[in-house]
């Protein structure tokens, strides 16, 4: 099933503390390089595939194309080959985690 692809509304507190975060901060944290550098990729990459696009999206989309492709290659996937090994890792442990607690239901 199609999710919806309007724009989600987060409230004022959450908007008020991301405020106070850059981008440069998440770039230059270790423990966000990976999933920021994933997210601006996959967010200029699909944006005009199922989104709303509205003007003034236009510059944004610019920068982060401009961000990832000022990248060098080698770079980025280093980073998506973490995100892909964290995923997988959280993954076999959660399907572990669930076999055991089936277990223990029988």
């Amino acid at each position: 099933m199609k999710p919806d692809f309007a724009t989600f509304d987060f409230s004022p507190e959450i908007l008020d503390l991301a405020k106070e975060i850059t981008l440069k901060d998440l770039l230059d944290a270790p423990f966000s390089q990976a999933w920021i550098v994933s997210a601006i990729s996959n967010a200029q990459h699909f944006a005009t595939d199922e989104y709303p696009i509205e003007k003034s999206d236009d510059k944004l989309l610019f920068s982060l194309f401009t961000i990832v492709r000022m990248m060098p290659r080698a770079d980025r996937q280093k980073l998506y080959l973490q995100t892909t090994y964290l995923l997988k890792k959280n993954r076999l442990e959660r399907d572990a985690q669930d076999a055991r607690n089936k277990r223990h239901e029988s």
